[in-house]
C-alpha cells in the first residue's frame, strides 16, 4: 500500500522517538520535529536558524494555551481540515490568532475558510469584523462586508458593548459601512456613544483635548459628516443647502457634542 507524506507525518506526530525539539506551553511539553515546524511556520524556521542552534532544544511559548497549541501542532503535522469541524467559534478564533502569531500560513488559511464558509453569522459578526481588521485579513474583511448582514438594525438597538470597545481604526471601518445603510441621526447617536465611552475611560487629568478633537473629526469624516461653524448653519438652511430639517438639527448636535465630549 502506498504511504502518503501526510500518513508519514501523522505517524511522526504519534511516534516521537526521533523528535529533536521540545515546545513548552504552560509547563506542558510537546515533542516536535524542527523540520516539520520550520516547513510550516516562518516563526519556527527563523528561530531554528538563529540562536536556537546554541540552545538545549527547548522552547517556551507565551500567549497560547496547551489546548490551542495541541490543535495547531496536529494541523501542522497532518494538514487535516476536518480537525476544525470539532471546534467551536472561540477555538477557531484562538487558533487563527495562534497561526498568525507563528506565521503558519497553512493553518491560517484553514481557519479563514472555516470562519468564512461555515461560521460567520449575525451573532458573531462583530467579533469576526474586529478580528478581520485587527489582523488586516482580506478574506475575512470581504466576508464581513457582505450585504447579508442587516446593518440597519444598529439604528434601533443599544450599541453593542463590543463596538464601544473597538479600537478607533476598527470603529472607523465599522461606521464607514453603516454610512451606506443607516440614517444620519442614527450615525450621530452611534458616534456619540462610542466617543463618550472611549473618553470616559481616560482620567480627566490625562485627557488630551487636541487628540480627542482630532479623533472626533476623523470619525465624523469617515461617517460622511462635514462640520460647519455654528454661525453658518442658519444661512445654509435658508439657502436650502441642507435637504431636511433633521440634517440641520444633526449639525447643531454634532457641534454641541464635540464641546460636551471634551469635558466628559
Amino acid at each position: 500500500m502506498c504511504t502518503t507524506s501526510c500518513d508519514i507525518f501523522k505517524k511522526m506526530l504519534e511516534d516521537t522517538d526521533f523528535a529533536d525539539c521540545v515546545i513548552i506551553v504552560d509547563s506542558e511539553e510537546f515533542k516536535c520535529h524542527k523540520m516539520i515546524l520550520s516547513c510550516n511556520s516562518e516563526f519556527f524556521k527563523r528561530m531554528f536558524l538563529s540562536d536556537f542552534k546554541e540552545s538545549s532544544g527547548r522552547i517556551e511559548l507565551q500567549d497560547v494555551t496547551p489546548k490551542i497549541f495541541t490543535i495547531f501542532r496536529n494541523l501542522i503535522y497532518t494538514h487535516n481540515s476536518e480537525i476544525l469541524d470539532e471546534l467551536d467559534f472561540e477555538d477557531v478564533v484562538d487558533l487563527f490568532k495562534c497561526a498568525h502569531m507563528y506565521q503558519a500560513l497553512c493553518v491560517l488559511k484553514k481557519c479563514e475558510d472555516k470562519l468564512c464558509f461555515s461560521m460567520v453569522n449575525e451573532h458573531n459578526y462583530l467579533a469576526v469584523f474586529e478580528l478581520a481588521h485587527k489582523y488586516a485579513n482580506i478574506c475575512l474583511i470581504s466576508e464581513t462586508f457582505t450585504v447579508r448582514y442587516n446593518y440597519s438594525t444598529f439604528a434601533h438597538i443599544e450599541v453593542p458593548k463590543q463596538v464601544l470597545q473597538f479600537d478607533l481604526e476598527i470603529f472607523k471601518q465599522w461606521i464607514s459601512k453603516l454610512t451606506i445603510n443607516v440614517t444620519l441621526s442614527s450615525r450621530y447617536r452611534l458616534i456619540y456613544e462610542y466617543m463618550s465611552y472611549q473618553i470616559k475611560k481616560i482620567p480627566k487629568d490625562e485627557r488630551n483635548v487636541e487628540e480627542i478633537n482630532n479623533n472626533f473629526d476623523d470619525v465624523l469624516k469617515v461617517a460622511g459628516f462635514k462640520k460647519y461653524p455654528m454661525g453658518e448653519i442658519d444661512q445654509m438652511l435658508e439657502e436650502k443647502r441642507f435637504y431636511t430639517d433633521e440634517q440641520c438639527i444633526i449639525m447643531y448636535n454634532l457641534i454641541e457634542m464635540q464641546k460636551e465630549i471634551a469635558n466628559l
